[in-house]
């Protein structure tokens, strides 16, 4: 992988290869906005249906 990666950057040029690491960030990024998205709606889910227990 990293023999790969190392002969892209040298056929490429620098430019190509930290657009390949922005998107790669950027797309790691969006996953863990959604996850840490869904664990707080499941949280409000959560503390909306013990209120409702507790009445």
């Amino acid at each position: 992988m990293l023999i790969y990666l190392t002969s892209e950057v040298l056929l490429a040029g620098w430019g190509d290869f930290w657009l390949f690491l922005l998107g790669m960030l950027g797309l790691f990024g969006l996953a863990m906005w959604q996850k840490v998205k869904r664990v707080k709606a499941d949280e409000q889910a959560r503390i909306r249906a013990y209120r409702k227990r507790k009445d």
